[in-house]
């Protein structure tokens, strides 16, 4: 096919200039054949879409990995490009000349905002929701306008959706008639730090007031109105969690274990768990894989420095400054923290959003210094500022690698939380200098 000849030539010319080509094949190809998409994904007979604002990619990586080690050929935007152009490159980088094998299913990673998009050209079998919370206003407006536009688009589809339960925005979505499946957390399974955002007050179903039984953190919990409207009993539950070099998880399903950092990210295993056993993986088969995965993609990713470990987390809303930053509070050993606020289309141009995190978790006393880096590192070191945290002890270095450079001529354990434009550069000048924890 000469479209998808054009764009893996482009995508080879784009590596040979050290860039990664998970968008530029897929743009390449749109132009030269609008209907590029529609006619590839035509070829895969199973196709599932994952989206949500936080642990879309986890989740993504965590169901890719389970699925090829048992054995399953699948279609992957695992780089995590999740708009168009970047699922477009999925199905573009499966294509082969000769001896083709045909793909099991694909499994897509879709960012909130291309839905809709993405919707007119795929026919898609099972979507998996994480959450909804405050994200780049200035591309998805508030989350009532983002959920409401969603339930317009998946109302005009047959897809199987598995939701939330715990996340009262993501149950909304089980409101408009579509086969539905829930995932969530027991009350008693883990005592989270509870954070002061809470995106979701008021019924979905009838506008009155939304009461809160029990808070994992932020909205998610155990709601209910007195309309009705309330927390689902999940088909697949989250009974207990221990953290001791990684996550073990006992579920109604099985006890299942998984060697990566993070305590919100048994919330996305739980959700690949569900997803696998949807999809006929038994539990035995996913644990085998479990065992096995191992997180690169700047999400709770560990490093060491010096025997100091060195946590890399992308936290792109004040929800996920508030987990980065409840995560590093339960090491009370010294610390330092980099944290890199970019402001480019991709971030959302919006940056007030940091006022709305609670950047006063950070602790003056176990903390030797905070360094703001990237192009709003300005902004960023004001908000540290109106902490009350130490002036004398915040540092400002645009450039990020000379920011990870000067990060780590400290010898203390060290917390780095990037928006997500920032995570790119900030992860390679880690992997450049560091190794794995």
């Amino acid at each position: 096919m000469p479209t998808v000849l054009a764009a893996k030539m482009t995508q080879k010319a784009s590596r040979l200039l050290n860039k990664s080509g998970s968008n530029i094949p897929g743009v390449v190809a749109r132009k030269i054949d609008p209907n590029i998409l529609r006619k590839l994904a035509s070829k895969t007979e199973k196709i599932v879409l994952i989206s949500g604002t936080n642990g879309k990619t986890t989740t993504s990586q965590i169901i890719g990995h389970i699925l090829k080690e048992n054995g399953y050929h699948i279609i992957h935007n695992a780089e995590g490009s999740n708009m168009i152009s970047g699922i477009t490159t999925a199905f573009i980088n499966h294509e082969k000349f000769v001896m083709r094998k045909k793909a099991d299913m694909a499994i897509i990673e879709i960012d909130e905002g291309s839905i809709a998009r993405v919707s007119k050209e795929i026919r898609f079998d099972l979507m998996v929701f994480t959450n909804f919370f405050r994200d780049q206003l200035d591309r998805f407006g508030e989350i009532d306008a983002l959920v409401n536009k969603i339930c317009g688009i998946l109302s005009q589809t047959s897809a199987k959706l598995i939701l939330n339960a715990d996340d009262p925005f993501t149950s909304r979505l089980g409101q408009i008639g579509l086969d539905c499946e829930y995932f969530g957390i027991d009350k008693n399974a883990f005592s989270f730090e509870n954070h002061n955002v809470t995106e979701s007050t008021y019924c979905p179903q009838c506008d009155g007031p939304l009461r809160y039984d029990h808070y994992h953190y932020g909205q998610l919990g155990y709601y209910h109105c007195e309309c009705g409207f309330k927390r689902k009993n999940p088909k697949y539950e989250l009974n207990h969690l221990d953290m001791d070099k990684g996550l073990s998880l006992k579920t109604n399903h099985g006890d299942f274990s998984i060697p990566i950092l993070g305590s919100y990210n048994a919330m996305n295993t739980l959700a690949a768990i569900s997803l696998a056993i949807e999809l006929g993986v038994s539990s035995e088969q996913i644990q085998r894989a479990l065992s096995t995965f191992q997180i690169e993609n700047g999400r709770m990713e560990g490093f060491h420095h010096k025997e100091k470990p060195v946590i890399l987390n992308l936290a792109k809303n004040p929800a996920g400054v508030n987990v980065s930053l409840s995560e590093s509070n339960g090491n009370l050993d010294r610390k330092q923290y980099l944290l890199v606020l970019n402001d480019t289309d991709n971030d959302g141009q919006d940056v007030s959003w940091i006022w709305d995190a609670d950047y006063e978790k950070i602790n003056p006393s176990l903390t030797e210094r905070v360094i703001c880096s990237g192009l709003r590192a300005e902004d960023m070191a004001v908000r540290i500022k109106y902490t009350g945290f130490p002036q004398d002890k915040i540092e400002i270095i645009k450039n990020i690698n000379q920011a990870v450079e000067e990060l780590l001529n400290k010898h203390v354990n060290s917390y780095i939380v990037p928006n997500y434009t920032a995570l790119g550069p900030t992860r390679k000048a880690l992997v450049k200098r560091l190794r794995h924890g």
